[in-house]
Order: structure tokens, then sequence, then C-alpha cells
């Protein structure tokens, strides 16, 4: 399945070679990416970003992790029968507890955070 997905994105390619910013938004909005809005909307969250609870809150959210973010998004939208590596599936409870995420490194425990955030929105994502 891997290399039929690689075909169709290598198509794209030739149809669509770049985009702008703009057009990227457009495909992924800060709402399609937005966690935690109680916790990104309290005042911890903004008046600063330094709680690690304010890390995925869109004011705190480094360029780098939102094109992180943007493209874990698009995969969840387009995997078709394909399954999820990393975070694994968790189930709705499992993301009401969460799990210790001490052995991961801080871009893994990120993106498991994120997952998390998604999953107790939308159990698609779980």
């Amino acid at each position: 399945m891997v290399v039929l997905l690689m075909s169709i994105r290598k198509t794209l390619r030739k149809v669509v070679p770049y985009r702008s910013k703009s057009e990227e938004k457009m495909i992924v909005s800060d709402k399609d990416l937005a966690v935690y809005s109680e916790t990104c909307n309290s005042q911890l969250c903004r008046r600063s970003c330094t709680s690690p609870l304010c890390s995925l809150c869109k004011t705190c959210l480094a360029a780098d992790t939102r094109q992180y973010l943007m493209q874990a998004y698009k995969e969840h939208m387009h995997k078709g029968d394909c399954k999820r590596i990393f975070p694994p599936s968790m189930t709705e409870d499992e993301a009401k507890e969460g799990i210790l995420t001490d052995d991961l490194t801080p871009e893994n425990r990120l993106m498991y955070k994120w997952f998390q955030g998604k999953c107790l929105m939308d159990r698609s994502w779980c």
C-alpha cells in the first residue's frame, strides 16, 4: 500500500509541483490543528508559553512543529486502509488517562499529546 501512496504523491507533485503558504493553509487550517482549547484559552497559556501544557497552543506553536502537525493531519486524512505506527492507536479511555511519556523524545512526546488531544475531540483519531 505504501508504494501506491507514493505513486499518487508523485503524480500529484507533477500536477501541482509547488503550493504557496496560503494554498497549504487552505488544505490544513489552524482550526484543524487545534487541540486542548480550554487549556489554550486559559490565563496560563495566554500569558506565556513556558508551561509544557501550552506547547500545542497556536500562539506557542513553533513553525517547524506546525509543519510536522500539518503533515500528520494530511496523512491522517488520506490514510485509507493504512494504519499509523506512531503514536500507536489508543482508546478514548486511554486518551483521557494518557500514558507515561518520559521515555519518548520531546518531539515524539508532543506528537503523542497532539494525537491524544485529537482523539479526545474525534474518535477517528484514536
